[in-house]
């Protein structure tokens, strides 16, 4: 069934009716409301004449009252329950099911809509069937829901939650689009808000939880077009999709014969037994899946059968028998849909299962890609279509430049490897370094081409354990080729709400069990070398560096940038946004670089191998494209690939490092005694640091262009931006900006997920935290939540968003109360934001168990805790010169880091 909602502010204008016409007739809604018609009663009848509509039911205009309009298609059997000047509900009978509507329109007069809350409860006693509401509600549940003009009021966005908690109405975003109103005709006064939404109650969003949410703006009205189609997330059943194992029947005796008949075949290499049990279980588990459902529908009518008879001793016997068989099946249903559901923190048990099977489909629904614009902005639907536009697009992201190495870089890069290291590098690989790095492998990570997880692997180890390990040493030793292993599938996943263009996605690769075996052993031997191998500058995936440091050591960077102290002319600092970082790694430039660090050719060669034998094959709403050859990048998804990355940055690294010993880019310190620092690297997130000089950009603009050439790494000039200190002059600002080509930056954002000054205001810098807490607990899925699921849920969620913060802010009560507030909430309702009867106080909770409590944390005690591990690592001495130099009392708690 398909809704449409729309305030049309007039249906007067002829523009407005021909706008609403042309949409109903390219969209063909079921149900059509819209508000503020401010219309008469005579006039109703051509509306619904001119959409084309069989009934329709209209609250007409008057002094309090903009007036309303329902109308409905033809074969929709509409029953009104109630209506008023600023609601229609009605009952709604399609197909033989019943579902209940209310078209609603809020006040937008705020000392007036507690009487819309009101209307709510009212109307959620007068029937019981499932139930959507929807309309111009005139009010946001979250301040990311309004943008520009001044801040909405916290306890103005609280009533709203709780009348929807109180009702059980749970907020349907959007799929595609996300304000629904705007105002302003200068960037100034500009406000975009969502004031037009959908709610759902649970019985509905069951029947129609893959629903489809699309908002549309038009010239005739400041309201878009809120359209839902129920219809628009159907499965697809994929119809080229590869084997994956279920791993629900691991403990199936017929599973395990399968695994053992297969492994057994005399003469058959370890690939081909991987291959063959695939096969056959591919066939039998499907027949299974099949049986199990029918000897559940089968064990539920039994056991009420039995219920329903004069009990004795023999039809209780056959109940408990009955209830055991029904509890396998079960359990081996919440595992298939924990499989699918990708869910992390929570483990299979304590029935979740109702949860497990929402999160998968809506996994699936947000990874489906209905349509994609080509280059020409030509927008195309179906998969051959979306699959030749992907293909085009990866084809020339993944083809080198054929490009060489400047001189420049290599110059600057400084051998570091000793040959005792590589003789340790290139040492015989052995059996337990297999057994290590396949123990390291998470066994619930989405499979390879074979289908195979490593969950399978663990589960029939002693069957397969000789061959697994033998074909990994073959390839590790060069006497078996790694092409037969390094087949990969990429998956797509959405960057961003609603993704129209390839950029828009993340590729991921799903790599093979066996290679990521032999990637993880190489993965070992080199983890321990690179804190010689790479800067000081670089946090990520060192042992022993945090990425709280970049995050302290920016932060107090950023605090002497902005300060009014030391002159006005201090320096900038540039954020650099990489595009496609990963996969424009030129492969020549990374051998190249770890040949100039001192590896040795054999390990070079190892770590090229697992590189450039790669061939990819594209995997678009289940279906799986031809395989074809990259020429360049590194996998999302390979062990290796994040350490190769941070060879390929150290290559910026050196020759930026080497140009502050030289003086050319001096970089900038926050305190006379402490160090020059010039730039900050997370992988590839980039943050560099100059004086406000015209010579300086200039060498930075010929660095960073030598680096772009010989790397393969593209500068996004859109996204990147530069922000300089107080007090420089407007004609320093233009010619930098010149140079680097690069918009000035004059609000500070955030860097690495948290804020980079944090200023007079906490509540607005950190207010973001508390959003997020609010959103992940929200979601109406957590109410299918059990208390066991409640417990993990808050410990390892709601409680772990803020951590990272505290790592490195002291965060004020006024943030950590209402988090704490939410999760006490939860707990004791099972709902976001309602109030729940507490039969244990909460400080009594964050006990530990053996003490009484459920473990939960004290946030406060805990914020401290993380501080006061800062100034005690002494990971990075140098890097922490920048914070720790000029503070002369480490010993108060407000001093560390300085951020109080």
């Amino acid at each position: 069934m398909k809704t449409l909602c729309w305030n049309c502010r007039g249906l007067g204008n002829s523009e407005t009716v021909q706008a609403l016409a042309r949409y109903v007739t390219l969209n063909n809604p079921d149900i059509v409301f819209i508000s503020e018609t401010r219309l008469f009663k005579h006039k109703v009848d051509g509306i619904r004449r001119r959409l084309n509509m069989f009934g329709c039911f209209n609250v007409e205009k008057n002094d309090g009252c903009c007036g309303l309009l329902l109308l409905w298609k033809e074969g929709i059997d509409v029953k009104l329950l109630s209506y008023s000047k600023s609601h229609i509900d009605v009952e709604i009978e399609v197909e033989q099911i019943k579902t209940r509507f209310t078209g609603m329109y809020g006040s937008f007069d705020r000392p007036r809509k507690h009487l819309d809350w009101e209307l709510i409860d009212r109307l959620k006693t007068e029937s019981q069937l499932p139930w959507l509401l929807g309309g111009d509600l005139n009010d946001i549940l979250c301040s990311s829901e309004r943008m520009g003009g001044t801040r909405k009021a916290r306890v103005e966005m609280d009533a709203f939650k709780e009348a929807m908690e109180r009702n059980g109405l749970w907020d349907i975003k959007p799929s595609k689009g996300w304000f629904t109103w705007h105002y302003g005709d200068t960037v100034e006064n500009h406000i975009r808000q969502r004031l037009d939404r959908f709610v759902a109650s649970i019985p509905w969003l069951h029947l129609y939880g893959q629903c489809e949410i699309i908002t549309e703006f038009t010239r005739a009205s400041d309201h878009a077009f809120l359209f839902l189609n129920t219809d628009g997330a159907q499965r697809v059943r994929p119809n080229g999709d590869y084997f994956k194992f279920d791993t629900c029947w691991a403990d199936e005796d017929e599973c395990a014969k399968i695994v053992k008949d297969a492994w057994g075949i005399p003469g058959v290499g370890t690939l081909e037994k991987i291959k063959n049990v695939g096969l056959n279980l591919h066939s039998w588990q499907s027949n299974r899946r099949r049986a199990d459902a029918r000897c559940k529908k089968q064990l539920q009518g039994r056991i009420e059968q039995i219920l329903e008879q004069d009990i004795t001793e023999a039809r209780l016997e056959a109940l408990k028998s009955s209830k055991r068989e029904l509890k396998t099946i079960l359990d081996k249903e919440e595992k298939y849909w924990r499989q699918r559901s990708r869910i992390r923190w929570l483990k299979e048990g304590d029935r979740n299962t109702r949860f497990f099977h929402y999160r998968a489909n809506n996994r699936r629904k947000k990874n489906m890609i209905k349509g994609i614009r080509n280059i020409e902005g030509e927008w195309l639907e179906g998969t051959e279509n979306i699959f030749g536009v992907a293909k085009d697009f990866f084809s020339k992201l993944f083809q080198s430049d054929h490009g060489t190495t400047d001189p420049l870089i290599l110059d600057a890069v400084e051998p570091c490897i000793t040959p005792e290291m590589n003789e340790k590098l290139n040492a015989e690989f052995t059996e337990e370094e297999v057994k290590r790095a396949f123990l390291q492998i998470n066994p619930n990570k989405a499979p390879g081409l074979d289908g195979l997880p490593a969950s399978f692997f663990r589960k029939f180890w002693p069957t397969l354990s000789h061959d697994f390990i033998k074909l990994c040493l073959d390839l590790l030793k060069g006497r078996a080729s790694m092409v037969d292993v390094n087949q990969t599938v990429i998956v797509l996943i959405p960057k961003i709400d609603s993704p129209t263009l390839m950029k828009h996605f993340r590729p991921i690769s799903l790599c093979t069990v066996v290679y990521k075996t032999c990637s993880k052993v190489l993965v070992n031997r080199m983890k321990p070398l690179m804190s010689c191998c790479i800067a000081e500058n670089q946090s990520a995936f060192v042992p022993g560096r945090l990425i709280s440091d970049n995050v302290i050591v920016a932060n107090e960077l950023f605090h002497y940038l902005n300060g009014s102290k030391n002159g006005p002319n201090k320096g900038a600092a540039i954020k650099l946004d990489m595009e496609k970082a990963y996969d424009r790694v030129e492969w020549h430039f990374l051998s190249d670089v770890m040949k100039k660090m001192g590896f040795a050719d054999g390990w070079i060669n190892s770590i090229m191998m697992c590189v450039t034998t790669v061939s990819f094959c594209l995997k678009i709403n289940g279906e799986i494209s031809d395989f074809f050859r990259p020429s360049r990048g590194l996998r999302q998804g390979d062990p290796l690939s994040p350490y190769l990355f941070l060879f390929c940055t150290q290559g910026l690294s050196a020759m930026l490092l080497k140009d502050q010993r030289e003086g050319r880019i001096r970089g900038v310190r926050a305190s006379q005694k402490g160090p020059r620092i010039n730039h900050l690297l997370y992988a590839d997130d980039c943050l560099l640091f100059i004086k406000n000089s015209e010579k300086e950009a200039r060498r930075l603009k010929e660095v960073l262009t030598v680096y772009e050439a010989s790397s393969g790494q593209k500068i996004n000039v859109e996204k990147s931006s530069i922000y300089f200190s107080n007090g420089t002059s407007e004609q320093s600002k233009t010619a930098l900006k010149s140079i680097l080509n690069m918009n000035e930056d004059a609000v500070l954002g955030q860097y690495l997920g948290l804020p980079l000054i944090v200023g007079k205001s906490k509540m607005e810098a950190f207010k973001f935290l508390i959003e997020n807490v609010d959103k992940r607990s929200g979601n109406w899925s957590k109410n299918l939540l059990s208390f066991g699921g409640r417990e993990i849920f808050i410990k390892s969620v709601a409680q772990g968003i803020p951590a990272y913060a505290m790592c490195c802010f002291m965060l004020p009560d006024c943030i950590l109360e209402p988090i704490v507030s939410t999760t006490r909430n939860f707990w004791w309702s099972g709902r976001h934001n309602e109030r729940g009867w507490s039969h244990v106080a909460w400080h009594n909770l964050c006990k530990p168990k053996v003490a009484g409590g459920l473990g939960f944390r004290d946030l406060k005690s805990f914020n401290l805790a993380l501080l006061a591990k800062q100034p005690n690592k002494g990971t990075k001495p140098l890097m922490y010169g920048a914070v720790f130099s000029r503070r002369k009392k480490l010993s108060k708690m407000d001093s560390i880091g300085g951020l109080e």
